[in-house]
């Protein structure tokens, strides 16, 4: 997300060979169990990107023929239709153990090495998050890492993990937050497969040469995948009853307070905006009173004890 706020940790992960990414693309359209360990599978033979391999960052905004095709995409009058789509095309979910340590293996040393070790907490943050996960069963899939940074950072890995930074949880104000930055997270898993075959072109365009007009456009089909899982998370967080616009609200006030922090393939905060509020019928969408739950309010106070040892 633009401010640095929230990425999925799979854009990673490119495939070595187009033998790879053809196994990837033709048994993820199967929909079944064996294409999500295969999948995986390859996911955990890949390497990693330099920083000096990273695509360019280009400076370019989305047209409002964009912003509007992909509002036609999700408008809904009836939430709860578009979440059962949702729920009936989720790739299954991963539980071979192999596979996913695997996955936990190849996170950034800094996870490792910054994680707290703190069940209570960890258990609390869990219980905020179980809304969205149980509702797409995975309540009991994804594991939750924290890590004692003061950035604000979210970011998932091919639905089995999710990192969150003492920096996000520290930031965000009240639970409808917390919960449509989870549902974003839950979106990538969701359009995985856009982004494998996206992200795998992208390197190779990056690999073969200086093809400007390809990397741009394959770019703007990245911050085009964003703006769909933040349709995703409005949608379900609406469904839930959660206010569809506070994970926004959040996404603009940290990027005011961390202006240097921006992500790759991020659209603007106000971009995300109108995705949002253009799904939903005028006046439809659920405001939250603001306020943080007693489990929040628990949690912040874990943080500044946590501060105080350090």
């Amino acid at each position: 997300m633009s401010g640095g706020i929230t990425i999925s940790l799979s854009k990673r992960f490119i495939p070595k060979s187009d033998v790879r990414i053809a196994k990837v693309c033709s048994v993820r359209h199967l929909k079944t169990l064996v294409f999500t360990l295969i999948w995986l599978l390859l996911v955990s033979f890949t390497f990693k990107i330099s920083r000096a391999q990273q695509p360019i960052r280009y400076p370019f905004i989305l047209d409002e023929k964009d912003i509007s095709e992909t509002i036609d995409s999700f408008r809904t009058a009836k939430a709860s239709k578009s979440v059962e789509t949702f729920k009936r095309d989720m790739p299954k979910p991963v539980l071979d153990s192999k596979v996913r340590q695997g996955i936990i293996d190849n996170l950034p040393p800094y996870v490792a090495k910054l994680k707290i070790e703190n069940d209570s907490l960890t258990k609390k943050v869990k219980q905020l998050m179980d809304p969205i996960l149980s509702l797409f069963g995975r309540e009991k899939v994804y594991d939750l890492i924290i890590v004692h940074h003061p950035t604000p950072l979210m970011m998932s890995d091919t639905g089995v993990v999710v990192v969150i930074t003492t920096g996000m949880l520290s930031e965000v104000i009240n639970d409808d937050e917390l919960v449509g930055l989870i549902a974003h997270e839950v979106g990538h898993e969701y359009f995985a497969q856009y982004s494998i075959y996206t992200r795998y072109l992208l390197q190779k365009v990056s690999d073969s040469g200086n093809e400007t007009a390809l990397k741009r456009n394959l770019t703007k089909i990245l911050m085009l995948l964003e703006l769909q899982c933040d349709a995703f998370a409005a949608i379900t967080s609406f469904y839930l009853g959660y206010d569809s616009l506070a994970f926004v609200d959040c996404l603009e006030r940290i990027a005011k307070k961390f202006p240097n922090h921006s992500i790759d393939f991020h659209p603007s905060e106000g971009i995300r905006r109108k995705i949002v509020e253009g799904i939903f019928p005028v006046n439809a969408v659920v405001k939250s009173n603001k306020a943080a739950s007693p489990l929040l309010i628990s949690i912040k106070a874990d943080l500044q004890d946590l501060d105080k040892e350090q």
